[in-house]
């Protein structure tokens, strides 16, 4: 899977450009509608996105 677009760290100064590629992907259900996508980025380690972030590549 890749960025879509440009995604900024809450925790730190580190950006992720679009087009990244991310490992381990997970896709969690908060609730019943709510869907969050665990992923593997490069420099800033395991975040939760949202779905409209990443497309399979």
């Amino acid at each position: 899977m890749t960025i879509l677009r440009r995604v900024k760290s809450k925790k730190s100064d580190v950006t992720v450009a679009a087009g990244t590629r991310v490992h381990s992907i997970r896709l969690l259900h908060r609730s019943h509608d709510d869907r969050v996508v665990a992923v593997m980025l490069p420099g800033v380690g395991l975040a939760r996105i949202g779905p409209s972030l990443v497309r399979k590549a």
